[in-house]
């Protein structure tokens, strides 16, 4: 039978006669069909009979909206709704903004990453496409966010994609940014490759770190005998892997298992062993046991064996372990002397009197800045502690960064290694950002009286257009004194000033007074500012704010219009 296909113009004049729910009837027809062009003008025919309707101008709006007509449909929407009425209007606002981010000409690497931010706060099934579309992608910097945002849409597609890259995946940045996620998804699929590469003795430590992290968020238990078998594996990561479920499950009826491990030939296994005996609760007598074991390792060749061990020992023999500590961050490796004055600060109340004492004996910065963390999270000294952060604060030029150890309790204040990442802007200098705001942030819990001078002047020296590494991170909401104080600063006298601190509160979920000074600072700023402006909005989520990204989506440059949309999803959605 031959298919009759019956033209536009009759299917259009065939409503001319009809009433206002036959137009909505009509149109709501075609756009079920996904005839976009048909509901536009018919539409059109329907607000010439019915130019009150409400029904039919939001039927317009949709298929506007659908056809990729965003910006008229935007006109219609501000002339015949209110924003500010978003129970009524949510889901037009939504389809707008989202409009506005899936028909774009805009390919660059900002406008796609704010698609994606403002995509991924709906949930609904076309983020899907556009995460599929950025693990495609050959800018690294896509591919990392869409990996973060991955677990989030956890179905067969997007596990099935992830798997793929996971083995072809060359970049070393997006490796660890892949195996994190595959434990956050808790891909069964991908445990042979991940333990590959905890096997693989010629990738870096970061990479099969990142592997066993994931292979331990995957498992929810490993057997008696599979743990074993891991522990005793001619291979030394998958010994770790082992190590790391009984930490991760606190196995602790299992750490008789780890004791021959003091032993292991590789110094990565010694170490893993010593930190997770420190950190479990276990019989002193345990302790006793290998009291020998850890003499031993105190004279390791590996400093970080000698000095984990050496930690370990104030269970069992405080007095001697803390003079080796001591020794150690006296010691003219300096290297191992900063770990071990992290090691030394993480001592509590055995070690807590000694810290003053030996800040006063070194010279390195780095070293009296980790003995005087030490101090302030014992409440030991503090005048002296806090000078001496502040010093450090204030004369160290050079960029700093935390270096992270097995545990928390060993990260330790370094010069900073971050290498520049071609697809993160100032990378290195966001890091460096965030650890000063960290150390900002203990001064100020600490009871500096100068805090407030140190922020203004941190703020003032700092370039806060790191929105986009920032979202790469995915900074969490939070509070602090130092964002307390940064506040007060949205009342400076300096509109600079004043947007700076704006900007800062932004990243870390700033209040509606932040929102309304970036509004109002929007059209006297340069156009890299403006973009950042726009982003911190979306950050900020203020439902305020959705009056003036609607304005900004009327602009007629397609990068500020995408980043405006996508901040009306955060905002609607916040």
């Amino acid at each position: 039978m031959r298919r009759v296909v019956f033209p536009l113009l009759f299917f259009v004049t065939s409503f001319i006669q009809s009433d206002e729910k036959e137009f909505a009837k009509g149109i709501t027809s075609c756009l079920l069909i996904k005839d976009y062009s048909a509901a536009v003008n018919l539409g059109k025919t329907a607000i010439g009979a019915y130019p009150k309707s409400h029904e039919i101008h939001s039927l317009i709006i949709r298929s506007l909206s659908e056809n990729g007509e965003s910006l008229e449909a935007l006109k219609i929407f501000q002339k015949e709704f209110s924003a500010r009425d978003l129970k009524e209007n949510f889901s037009l606002l939504e389809t707008i903004a989202w409009a506005t981010l899936l028909h774009n000409e805009e390919k660059s690497e900002m406008a796609r990453i704010s698609s994606l931010i403002g995509a991924s706060l709906t949930h609904d099934g076309r983020t899907v496409d556009l995460i599929l579309e950025a693990l495609d992608s050959s800018n690294i910097l896509l591919r990392s966010f869409a990996l973060r945002l991955a677990p989030q849409y956890n179905d067969s597609i997007v596990q099935k994609r992830v798997i793929e890259l996971l083995k072809k995946e060359k970049n070393w940045y997006v490796r660890l940014e892949l195996m994190q996620a595959v434990g956050f998804m808790k891909l069964t699929d991908a445990t042979p490759f991940l333990k590959e590469i905890v096997a693989n003795a010629s990738l870096t430590q970061e990479e099969k770190i990142s592997a066993i992290h994931a292979l331990v968020n995957i498992y929810d238990d490993v057997s008696d005998k599979d743990l074993e078998l891991l522990l005793k594996n001619k291979r030394s990561g998958l010994r770790e892997l082992g190590i790391a479920i009984i930490d991760h499950f606190d196995k602790r009826d299992k750490v008789h298992l780890l004791l021959p491990l003091l032993k292991d030939p590789s110094p990565q296994v010694r170490t893993f062993v010593l930190a997770v005996l420190g950190t479990m609760e276990i019989e002193t007598e345990v302790l006793v046991s290998v009291k020998k074991d850890l003499d031993l390792l105190m004279t390791d060749i590996h400093p970080e064996v000698a000095i984990l061990a050496t930690w370990l020992k104030l269970r069992i023999d405080p007095e001697k372990a803390r003079d080796a500590l001591i020794s150690w961050v006296l010691s003219d490796e300096l290297q191992a002397a900063r770990f071990a004055a992290s090691v030394l600060s993480a001592g509590g109340s055995k070690c807590r009197d000694f810290l003053a004492k030996v800040m006063d004996k070194v010279e390195d910065r780095y070293i009296k800045a980790n003995l005087a963390l030490g101090m302030v999270k014992e409440r030991v000294e503090l005048p002296k502690a806090v000078s001496c952060l502040k010093d450090f604060f204030l004369e160290t030029e050079e960029e700093i960064m935390w270096k992270g150890g097995i545990y928390p309790m060993f990260n330790q204040l370094v010069p900073s290694n971050v290498h520049h990442v071609v697809q993160i802007p100032r990378y290195p200098a966001l890091m460096d950002h965030l650890t000063r705001l960290d150390l900002l942030n203990i001064l100020c819990i600490a009871g500096c009286k100068e805090a407030s001078e140190l922020v203004k002047k941190f703020l003032n020296k700092q370039m806060w257009g790191v929105v986009t590494g920032a979202s790469v991170l995915l900074i969490e909401e939070g509070d602090s004194e130092a964002l307390n104080l940064i506040r007060n600063l949205l009342d400076d006298e300096n509109e600079i000033t004043r947007i700076q601190a704006a900007l800062a509160l932004a990243f870390y979920g700033g209040d509606s007074k932040a929102a309304k000074i970036l509004e109002s600072a929007y059209a006297k700023v340069d156009w890299e500012r403006k973009i950042q402006i726009l982003e911190a909005l979306g950050f900020i989520g203020n439902r305020d704010s959705i009056p003036f990204l609607l304005e900004v989506m009327k602009e007629p440059f397609t990068l500020l219009r995408t980043i405006a949309a996508s901040s009306v999803i955060q905002c609607l959605y916040h």
